[in-house]
């Protein structure tokens, strides 16, 4: 997060704890000190600043080990609970939801490194007339390096409500622009802005940071970041801006019978703005994901004889058209973190279908070049793509839903 008020920053670095059993001995050195009335909790004096902010860190994490049927067991770390004693799901289920001390997860389970870093911020972004501050949510992603490090100074996203929308007058063609909220990417920044000035702000007042994995949804982040934590900013924000804005401007007939959950970009909670922002698309993107609309019947549709389920012809064409490659002998295994995807010696992509399960579509190029299938020159054979495509890409056209 960019910061008015200091012109330059140190560049701070991700690293991942040093030593888990160094970790796990100091949080037993923390249970040692909890008094009569249970645990010391995070926000308990007796526990140490150094502490708390390694366990803040935690959040999202995913540990695992072998279990006796040879299969493997992963634990994912929702919440902290004290300073000993963590919530995590089972097996990516929120309907199993068991504790652990830190202790004994550090102990008996490897960590599956994460994928990126997602933090979440309260900040003030300006002062009303009469000095009240205006806060904005703004969510950022981290993309890990090779070397699993993230540099804070260059997020890969920026989701926030609080901005002009950047995309609506390009898109819709307008002079006029009253939309606000935006997800941007580094590749989707508009040339005249910088990821920089997307971020930036007057003061930070809070923040949270969670890890992320390739196959996380919308469903299982918001899981992680705690929504009614951020839900009242974003919830003051509509309401102001309908009362102040919209109340004053619209004729009484045209009003709707009550205060929307979206108007002009404004949201009421941080689960529509990250999805009409389509944010999830552009983390998607990032871990080089395909989201679909169309559901993989795997196993369902396996061929007995060869093992392995192939991809309708239809669903093939679809790939063929996001993809602009021929493809032959077209076959999906469900992804597992066990598979070495960069060991794969052959061509695969990764598709999220309608059932937010990640899937590894393998497939033989064919030696021909991709040509479309329809002539792209005609008006008709036009729609006729952008048909097809809205059909397989699970994209939401914020302009078309907004009240505004």
């Amino acid at each position: 997060m960019e910061n008015n008020q200091e012109e330059k920053k140190e560049k701070k670095v991700w690293k991942r704890p040093a030593n888990r059993q160094a970790a796990a001995d100091a949080a037993q050195q923390e249970q040692t000190k909890k008094s009569e009335d249970g645990e010391p909790s995070i926000g308990d004096s007796s526990v140490s600043e150094q502490l708390k902010e390694s366990l803040s860190t935690e959040i999202g994490n995913v540990y695992f080990r072998m279990n006796e049927n040879g299969d493997y067991d992963y634990w994912r770390i929702m919440r902290i609970q004290n300073a000993n004693v963590v919530s995590c799901e089972h097996n990516w289920n929120p309907n199993d939801v068991r504790k652990f001390r830190l202790s004994e997860l550090y102990k008996n389970c490897m960590r599956l490194e994460s994928n990126a870093i997602l933090t979440v911020s309260r900040v003030i972004v300006g002062y009303t007339e009469k000095g009240t501050p205006i806060n904005d949510i703004v969510v950022m992603v981290y993309d890990k390096n090779k070397n699993s490090t993230v540099q804070f100074n260059q997020p890969s996203i920026i989701c926030r409500q609080a901005i002009s929308d950047v995309f609506y007058q390009p898109f819709c063609k307008s002079t006029h622009n009253p939309m606000v909220g935006i997800s941007v990417t580094p590749a989707t920044c508009p040339a005249e802005y910088t990821m920089k000035d997307m971020a930036m702000c007057d003061q930070v007042l809070e923040s949270m940071i969670v890890n992320l994995y390739r196959t996380d949804t919308l469903a299982s982040i918001l899981r992680l970041i705690k929504p009614s934590r951020w839900n009242n900013t974003l919830e003051d924000l509509l309401t102001n801006y309908y009362n102040n804005v919209i109340l004053k401007s619209v004729p009484y007939d045209q009003l709707p019978d009550k205060m929307p959950d979206t108007y002009h970009g404004y949201c009421r909670n941080i689960e529509l703005l990250l999805w009409y922002n389509n944010f999830i698309y552009d983390f998607y993107a990032m871990m080089g994901i395909q989201k679909v609309k169309f559901k993989i019947d795997y196993p369902e549709n396996i061929d007995a004889e060869k093992d392995e389920y192939i991809l309708p012809q239809e669903q093939v064409e679809l790939l063929q058209e996001l993809y602009q490659v021929n493809m032959e002998h077209v076959f999906a295994v469900p992804f597992d973190y066990s598979l070495d995807l960069e060991a794969v010696k052959l061509n695969a992509v990764l598709v999220m279908d309608s059932t937010d399960t990640l899937y590894v579509i393998g497939f033989t190029k064919s030696k021909n070049e991709y040509s479309k299938v329809i002539d792209t020159t005609a008006a008709d054979s036009l729609h006729t793509i952008r048909e097809k495509l809205s059909k397989a890409v699970d994209l939401v056209n914020k302009y078309e839903k907004s009240n505004g």
